[in-house]
């Protein structure tokens, strides 16, 4: 599919989408604490490490609800603060009884409120495991 189809067909969704996650990732939570001395890069996987071990609401494509516990945050290796981008990894586990396909899905939780993330599962076992990877300018 070349670029004009995929955004005629639905793909500038999916990325308008995937900007509002970053949107908040951008933005602290409404009772979040400054982070005293960190820039504001550092200040993204902060934000999210905060949240590590939560429970995240979400719906299948049927509209069913699952529950997501966001279990890793993980930094590119990649990832340097001189090049203006950050880059980093949200794990989350889900029931094996409600797997998801890959797609955007909205999270919600109530220090997020609503964020729309690109989830992609990859790896299965006693839970499976789904990843959102986020590249942001800092």
């Amino acid at each position: 599919m070349n670029k004009r189809d995929f955004l005629v067909h639905g793909g500038g969704v999916l990325l308008s989408g995937a900007t509002m996650g970053a949107a908040w990732a951008a933005r602290p939570p409404a009772n979040a604490t400054p982070f005293e001395g960190a820039t504001p890069a550092a200040s993204h996987l902060a934000r999210w490490q905060a949240l590590q071990g939560l429970r995240f609401g979400c719906h299948t494509t049927l509209g069913r609800p699952v529950a997501l516990i966001l279990s890793d945050v993980i930094e590119s290796a990649h990832a340097a603060s001189h090049t203006g981008v950050e880059q980093f990894t949200l794990s989350f586990e889900g029931p094996r009884a409600l797997p998801l396909r890959p797609g955007l899905y909205t999270l919600q939780h109530a220090q997020t409120g609503d964020v729309a993330v690109y989830l992609e599962p990859v790896g299965q076992g006693e839970h499976i495991t789904y990843a959102a990877h986020f590249s942001l300018l800092t």
